[in-house]
């Protein structure tokens, strides 16, 4: 009966959010393309890949998708003839997937939890073992997995005030699921704690896997440098670097920018949106802006003859990393405005960047209040703290160089929770094997 319940729930959820999927799809091109998958139609070349004993990783959007790929990182350097299935559910998500996987590994969207789905998909990947990044648990997918007797695990668990709230209303769901994973890895004793509440049972603390973020290598510095080039800009001069920015912060933004260069003519900015595919919205900000700029997808110029442009418009997906090694200093996005949640900080961090974000940055509070007691970030309270923030960032040397080298000592300190994980799960995997 139970499951009876969930099923009709979901079912009467997800049809009223349809019209939400279909206005995205008009939306972004991108969240379009191969939608199939999500309920477990693949290309047959996609199928013959399959069934070879592969460890299955989700990771939800972009920033677990960059964990991901560190944890396959971390497996491989422990058994190089490991393979992976490695899911998510954004597009943005997906094209990096695409674009950073290894070759021997597959990348698909994650099923949509309608029990026929699942067994489908289950059926046709029959992975070794699933491993979840953070805490996102679908009902009939776990049960599908427990039936078959693989095992999963959850990978820098994290339960928010807000996720704590929504799941203790459908608490009997959640712990019933939460039995089917054999044990989560979670952030703080806080999120161990509210688990707990929740009904899980085996849990252990490893700390935050937003810290073992991958460092860039000099290619991607290299490839920044000459797009930036291209584009008509001084790759070795001062660039404002503004990171996954969401609706509502461009604008503000590109405001914020008018105001600096006129003290400081010199500085350049990127702006990188979040999700690549709303280029098109962002090019008419940037036009009523008046600031001269160039597209990145298209490299058109909004310059006249011999005017050099103030903002590369970076509607690509997988150079951000690039762009912040060419970084001054650098904001992060979906933390102003009307924005909540926070982009991830470490990636800037870790490359001993002068980093400010918003006030809102629940996604990563346990990250915020480490780099906060380092002194390695700056927050702002609104715009015009903002500005007044990157004016000391382009006036003051030595402050923005000190502020950089805290975060990038914190990230080094902090990292290997990715390398841990991967060992306690292999070492359970060869355990149960014996």
């Amino acid at each position: 009966m139970t499951w009876v319940v969930y099923n009709i729930l979901f079912c009467i959820g997800y049809l009223l959010l349809l019209p939400h999927f279909l206005l995205r799809m008009l939306r972004r091109g991108g969240y379009r393309k191969n939608f199939s998958e999500r309920f477990g139609v693949y290309h047959a070349s996609k199928r013959e890949t399959f069934a070879q004993d592969r460890i299955w990783v989700h990771a939800v959007s972009v920033g677990e998708v960059q964990l991901a790929l560190a944890l396959i990182d971390a497996f491989r350097a422990a058994d190089p003839t490991l393979r992976f299935v490695v899911s998510t559910t954004t597009s943005t998500g997906y094209a990096i997937l695409a674009q950073r996987k290894h070759k021997h590994d597959v990348h698909i969207y994650f099923p949509v939890d309608f029990p026929f789905v699942v067994r489908r998909v289950v059926g046709l990947i029959r992975p070794r073992a699933v491993v979840l990044l953070e805490c996102e648990l679908w009902p009939n997918f776990l049960r599908c997995l427990s039936r078959h007797a693989i095992p999963v695990w959850v990978v820098n668990g994290r339960i928010s005030e807000r996720s704590f709230n929504g799941y203790r209303k459908v608490r009997f769901f959640f712990r019933r699921a939460a039995a089917w994973v054999h044990t989560f890895f979670v952030q703080t004793e806080q999120d161990a704690a509210r688990l707990r509440a929740l009904g899980a049972a085996s849990i252990q603390i490893l700390g935050s896997a937003k810290f073992d973020v991958p460092i860039p290598n000099e290619t991607s510095y290299a490839r920044a440098q000459s797009i930036v080039t291209k584009a008509g800009m001084d790759p070795s001069g001062m660039f404002w670097v503004m990171g996954s920015t969401w609706p509502g912060e461009e604008a503000c933004l590109l405001a914020v920018l008018r105001s600096l260069r006129n003290q400081y003519p010199a500085l350049q900015a990127i702006l990188v949106p979040r999700h690549a595919e709303r280029g098109t919205l962002i090019e008419g900000v940037l036009r009523e802006s008046g600031l001269p700029y160039v597209r990145r997808s298209t490299m058109t110029t909004s310059s006249e003859r011999g005017q050099p442009p103030a903002v590369l418009l970076a509607d690509t997906t997988g150079e951000l990393a690039g762009y912040y090694m060419l970084a001054t200093f650098v904001f992060v996005g979906k933390s102003m405005a009307s924005n909540h949640g926070g982009q991830n900080p470490v990636e800037p961090a870790a490359l001993g960047k002068a980093v400010v974000t918003g006030e809102n940055m629940e996604n990563f509070s346990g990250v915020m209040g480490d780099l906060r007691a380092a002194h390695a970030i700056e927050v702002a309270s609104d715009f015009t703290q903002l500005e007044k923030i990157c004016t000391r960032f382009i006036t003051d040397d030595s402050y923005r160089r000190n502020l950089g080298e805290r975060a990038a000592a914190l990230v080094a300190e902090r990292r290997g929770v990715m390398d841990r994980s991967a060992r306690l799960i292999l070492a359970e995997l060869a355990q149960s094997q014996r």
